[in-house]
């Protein structure tokens, strides 16, 4: 089943380079704090080993984004999502190139729902449009025949009368072409370099610090970011076909946990997205109050509603949540053909990351929510859908070749050094 979501992630790139290794290419990051209905106008550079630069934080929504040329359009500011496949660019903004092609047909439609696309990480927004083929580059890295929605109308169900539900002039995709919304499905930007070799190697990493600068890196593992070694997992995609994997989750050093719970992750997602009854028992367990919403059909099974669930805490003492990864089971069996790590290790989400709205008097919404809309229970009962509080601090390899890796980032406030 298609599981889209919105980028609420994004990657402004401006063009200060550091040094690189041959077929590699590196950028300093960075993050500010900004109006999300202001832009920054910048660009990126990239060669055979990429990084993404310049990293900017927008305080009611985190954004980041990259600069591309897209037909004729140039400086085209993408949200990069590890949650979905297709390249996508607003309304009025996409000007065919003279390599522009039909993509399938004349004037084939696509029709795309993102969720997530507010500061809770929740809300959906609906997409319709045409598909084109075009050259789409970005630095000296240019994909020909790239397919490109060019989008025509944006609902926001949550926001009758808003036309879109976020900044920037479009959204690129990083995942298989086995979610993408086209028809026949397309190949995401990221693949499409894979397969014909632009890149080192099949994989990209992520590496954001707390505190306004970060780097990511496109084709190698930047080891000169992290502390130690890479922590390596398998990758779980036989019941979703996106950067899946398991880990053991446990709050205040084991007071609860949670064995072999299926992670979803998603940068495209602003906060922790845990199954419902996990986080109805998480807040019960520490007292804390939550409130559950109910919204429409559910994807997964029509005949009962969505269901999201709110928690609160005191802001001057968030729980300890941690990822220890991989999971003793994945140790204990691991797979076939793919080299894991042999022991198991935490990662903690900053405390300073909780806090998603401080409502007065010691209150603050948490980060952690909880929904009935992430898995089919039927299927699994414990996938967790894991957004931007994982990434803040750790550095996180998405490897095609079948594994995810993380580290604590050696400079875990401000990223440093080249990648």
């Amino acid at each position: 089943m298609a599981r889209m979501r919105s980028l609420l992630v994004l990657l402004s790139a401006l063009s200060t380079l550091v040094a690189s290794e041959a077929g590699s290419h590196t950028l300093a990051l960075h993050r500010r704090e900004a109006d999300p209905t202001l832009l920054d106008s910048s660009r990126l550079a990239r060669r055979q080993s990429e990084s993404f630069s310049n990293i900017q934080k927008r305080q009611s929504i985190l954004l980041w984004f990259a600069n591309f040329t897209v037909g004729d359009s140039k400086d085209l500011e993408l949200l990069l999502d590890t949650g979905s496949t297709d390249l996508l660019v607003d309304p009025g903004l996409y000007k065919k190139s003279d390599k522009a092609s039909v993509y399938h047909k004349k004037n084939a439609m696509f029709n795309i729902t993102y969720e997530g696309v507010n500061k809770q990480g929740t809300g959906f927004e609906n997409i319709l449009g045409t598909v084109n083929r075009d050259v789409v580059t970005q630095g000296s890295l240019t994909v020909p025949n790239q397919p490109v929605g060019d989008i025509k109308t944006y609902t926001v169900e949550d926001a009758p009368g808003k036309k879109k539900a976020i900044a920037g002039d479009g959204i690129i995709g990083f995942l298989s072409p086995l979610i993408s919304s086209f028809m026949p499905a397309a190949n995401s930007w990221f693949y499409n370099l894979c397969d014909q070799k632009l890149i080192s190697k099949c994989r990209f990493g992520f590496a954001f610090g707390t505190n306004e600068k970060g780097v990511s890196v496109i084709g190698k593992v930047a080891t000169n970011l992290f502390k130690g070694t890479l922590q390596t997992g398998p990758l779980h995609q036989s019941l979703y076909p996106l950067w899946t994997t398991a880990a053991d989750v446990s709050l205040d050093h084991e007071l609860l946990s949670f064995p072999n719970q299926t992670i979803i992750l998603d940068s495209g997602t602003t906060n922790i997205q845990a199954p419902l009854h996990i986080a109805g028992k998480i807040f019960k367990t520490f007292g804390y109050n939550y409130t559950i919403a109910t919204g429409g059909p559910n994807p997964f099974n029509p005949a009962t509603n969505i269901k999201f669930l709110t928690g609160y805490y005191p802001c001057d003492n968030p729980p300890t949540l941690s990822f220890s990864y991989p999971s003793q089971a994945d140790i204990d069996n691991p797979p076939a053909g793919v080299a894991i790590s042999k022991t198991s290790r935490k990662f903690n989400i900053f405390k300073s990351t909780w806090p998603v709205a401080v409502n007065g008097d010691n209150n603050c919404t948490a980060v952690l929510a909880g929904t009935n809309a992430d898995a089919d229970p039927a299927d699994d009962a414990n996938a967790w859908l894991v957004g931007q509080p994982l990434y803040q601090g750790h550095y996180i390899d998405h490897n095609v070749e079948g594994t995810v890796g993380m580290a604590d980032l050696l400079h875990p406030a401000d990223v440093e050094g080249s990648a």
